[in-house]
């Protein structure tokens, strides 16, 4: 019982109506690392709605545009991708800028 109340929690936080017409949202978690996070004041959050890895990088270059001049490699599930990639439910997303150490 517990577990089926807890599914309906989760469904219904990302489930829309739309003039009576259901709508189920897609929604991922995003982590922040180094310059990105300093930028943002942000180190994680979730974002809806967003398909594919370039949609992500366009609002959040909307949000914040100064996002626009810090390169940064994106990861999706812990690997490193080189071009747009197409979102699932669930997944998380690290953006990684430069870094440097020692």
């Amino acid at each position: 019982m517990f577990i089926f109340v807890n599914l309906i929690a989760a469904l219904s936080a990302s489930l829309r109506t739309d003039g009576g017409r259901l709508e189920i949202i897609m929604a991922v978690k995003v982590y922040l690392f180094g310059q990105l996070k300093e930028l943002t004041g942000l180190s994680e959050f979730m974002v809806e709605g967003i398909s594919d890895t370039d949609g992500l990088m366009k609002e959040l270059a909307g949000k914040f545009p100064k996002m626009k001049d810090i390169p940064c490699l994106v990861a999706v599930d812990r690997e490193i991708i080189h071009s747009n990639a197409l979102l699932r439910e669930g997944q998380e997303l690290a953006l990684l800028p430069p870094f440097s150490g020692g």
